[in-house]
């Protein structure tokens, strides 16, 4: 019996042993497995720290994230960012407000030491002011830029364009969708209820004297606006309404070419229609206010038909294709950018369309050490046809949404049907007035500027800068029995302007110490503004086929000239002062003569 028990004993203190060595040889097989699980985690994580590059101080806080993803963490109050990463290699995007934004390739399990330095946040860039270039820190009134890199990437093809939406206190709106419309540009609201509220346009440092249409938005380096009276005193009375300065694109510095070329290509329509009755709908509320004038067999045939929609009838899809080709290159003694572009637009109405052709040419030359020469010119042509006003009362939209559904396009013998009995008594066939009006219009515009830049005396540069620009415009019209109900009529006109500038530019630039910093310009400014123009019409022209050609042949005719010249001289001067580049003061002067004045009040 006590042998038994002993065995029993044995037995059971046998497979304790064995329960406890292979509780034993687990957890080491555990451990194992848990270091290596460490490991292979500490592998996978992408880490660093991130430090100050001013003093090495690590910076809590910063953004990391892997570019092109939604993985991203903070750093820790030591500076410290981990993340988990089961690729290779990832490019790590660091940010943090107030400093520069940085990228940096990383490999998993590598520890990477980023140093971030300070953002000035464009302080120091260099901003275009009028007749000069300022610091943006040093500047003392309201001025706002707007770079190419903005709107390089966007089918942009006019400068209202560029600027929309862009800068505060800059309003811009079109009061017309047709192709090559100029839209309006307000800066900080209007400032005459009967003047011109158009701000004044200064390309290149020479006030330009044509429309804004005629520049290629593709050319435009970068565009300043002038909004306070700090920053538009300089241009004196004519820029009451806010100035923008653009500045055209340069060669490059490093020796190599660059071409380029930039195809757009858009389509646009129109975004919604007005609401409008069926034909079944418009007809029971005719019937209801004109008891019985559409009869029962009337009603019956409009049930089963869908009715003239004029809003489908006279929009379509307009097309846009921009052609961009750009050829830039140069070294440090001159410099090239050559240009050409093509705009084609058709409008959303019917029969409307413009088309715009351009050249640039800008060359800067160190002709010295001391003295460069900047010569730009700029050739474009612009033409359009039946780009009129379209939106007023009784024009085709308006009529297209008054005319009935009932109201047939043509008549029984397939001509128009001219007018509308329960529409407007002045109202006409939308879709006839598009088809038979005719407008068109052509525009040429030059426009040429050199500078000639002389340093000297370490601390002066003396400009000398000369632009002229010509444009002239033609419009011409003809009205067919049609339009005019039964009397044909033809309209010519055409303007010209040429303009010429010189301004002799005086600059005292001095910095004591990074202490004290004083700009000081003087300049003498003479402008010269030539226009005139005429006008012919001619009504009862018959045939009417020969359009506003030989509008000798109307029964009636009327003709119209005119010619204006006036000059101007100027003396501006102004002193901008920094200290500390904390304190800042800005005073400017300007005196202008004109010849519109007489005697002693120019």
């Amino acid at each position: 019996m006590q042998k038994s028990r002993q065995l029993k004993m044995l037995i059971g203190l046998s497979i304790l042993l064995l329960l406890m060595l292979e509780l034993s040889i687990n957890h080491l097989y555990a451990s194992d497995n848990l270091q290596e699980y460490n490991e292979l985690v500490q592998n996978n994580k992408l880490k660093g720290i991130v430090r100050s590059k001013k003093n090495n101080d690590p910076i809590p806080g910063v953004n990391v994230t892997i570019k092109g993803s939604f993985i991203g963490t903070i750093t820790n109050e030591e500076g410290e960012f981990y993340l988990e990463y089961d690729q290779e290699s990832a490019q790590l995007v660091f940010s943090f407000v107030g400093m520069k934004k940085q990228e940096v390739k990383a490999f998993v399990g590598e520890t990477l030491s980023i140093l971030m330095e300070d953002d000035a946040i464009g302080l120091d860039e260099i901003v275009t002011i009028g007749y000069g270039t300022m610091k943006k820190s040093d500047l003392s009134g309201s001025v706002e830029s707007v770079t190419a890199e903005s709107f390089k990437n966007q089918p942009v093809t006019t400068i209202s364009q560029a600027l929309q939406g862009r800068l505060s206190g800059v309003v811009v709106s079109s009061n017309s969708g047709s192709p090559g419309s100029e839209a309006k540009i307000r800066i900080r609201g209007i400032n005459s209820m009967k003047g011109d509220n158009n701000p004044l346009y200064v390309v290149d440092g020479v006030p330009l004297n044509v429309g804004i249409g005629n520049i290629n938005v593709k050319d435009i380096q970068s565009i300043e606006v002038l909004k306070d009276a700090s920053a538009t005193a300089i241009y004196g009375s004519r820029g009451a309404n806010g100035v923008i300065l653009i500045t055209t694109k340069r060669g490059l510095k490093n020796g190599e070419s660059h071409l380029e070329l930039n195809i757009n290509t858009g389509i646009s329509s129109l975004p919604q229609k007005y609401d409008l009755l069926n034909i079944t709908d418009f007809a029971k509320l005719v019937n209801e206010y004109r008891p019985d004038y559409y009869s029962e067999e009337q009603m019956n045939e409009f049930s089963m038909m869908p009715g003239i929609d004029w809003q489908d009838e006279i929009y379509k899809l307009g097309l846009t294709q921009d052609y961009q080709l750009n050829i830039s290159g140069g070294n440090e003694d001159m410099q090239y950018y050559l240009s050409g572009n093509y705009v084609d637009q058709t409008g959303i109405l019917l029969n409307g369309k413009e088309s715009k052709y351009s050249v640039r040419s800008n060359v800067s030359v160190n002709v010295l050490d001391n003295l460069n020469v900047d010569m730009n010119l700029y050739i474009g042509k612009k033409n359009g046809l039946n780009n009129m006003a379209n939106g007023g009362k009784n024009s085709p939209t308006w009529n297209a949404l008054i005319y009935s559904p009932t109201f047939p396009i043509y008549d029984e013998n397939g001509d128009w049907n001219m007018q509308d009995k329960l529409a407007s008594p002045n109202a006409r066939n939308p879709i006839m007035m598009l088809e038979e009006q005719f407008e068109d219009y052509f525009s040429n515009t030059t426009t040429f500027n050199t500078k000639a830049t002389y340093k000297f005396l370490s601390d002066f540069t003396f400009d000398i800068v000369y632009g002229a620009d010509f444009n002239s415009y033609q419009r011409g019209s003809v009205q067919n029995e049609y339009i005019t109900s039964g009397k044909t009529s033809a309209a010519l006109s055409e303007r010209k302007s040429f303009t010429w500038t010189n301004q002799n530019i005086l600059t005292y630039n001095k910095n004591i110490n990074d202490f004290h910093r004083i700009t000081a310009t003087a300049v003498n400014e003479q402008s010269s503004f030539e226009n005139s123009g005429f006008n012919a019409y001619g009504s009862e022209v018959s045939p009417i086929s020969v359009g506003y050609d030989n509008l000798g042949i109307a029964k009636s005719q009327s003709i119209g000239s005119w010619r204006s010249k006036v000059t101007m001289q100027s003396y501006i001067g102004r002193i901008a002062y920094s200290l500390k580049d904390r304190y800042l003061l800005t005073a400017t002067y300007r005196a202008d003569g004109t010849s519109k004045f007489q005697g002693a009040n120019k």
